[in-house]
C-alpha cells in the first residue's frame, strides 16, 4: 500500500507522517491487499481562511 501524504499551509513533520502511516495500518490492515494507494491531504483551515466549511470530495471533516 503506497501512502502519500501532502499538506496545504504548513510542512508535515515527521511524528505526523509516522502517526498518519500507524493509523492507516491500524485502520486498513484487513483490506491492505485490495488498497494499492492512499493519498491523505492535510489543510490548515484557519490559515487558509476556511472556517469550518463543509468537506470537499474525498474530504473528511
Amino acid at each position: 500500500m503506497n501512502v502519500d501524504i501532502q499538506s496545504l499551509g504548513f510542512p508535515i513533520t515527521g511524528a505526523l507522517s509516522d502517526h498518519v502511516r500507524r493509523r492507516l495500518r491500524f485502520v486498513l490492515t484487513r483490506q491492505s491487499d485490495r488498497i494499492e494507494r492512499v493519498v491523505v491531504k492535510h489543510l490548515d483551515r484557519l490559515r487558509s481562511g476556511r472556517r469550518d466549511p463543509a468537506p470537499h470530495e474525498g474530504e473528511t471533516a
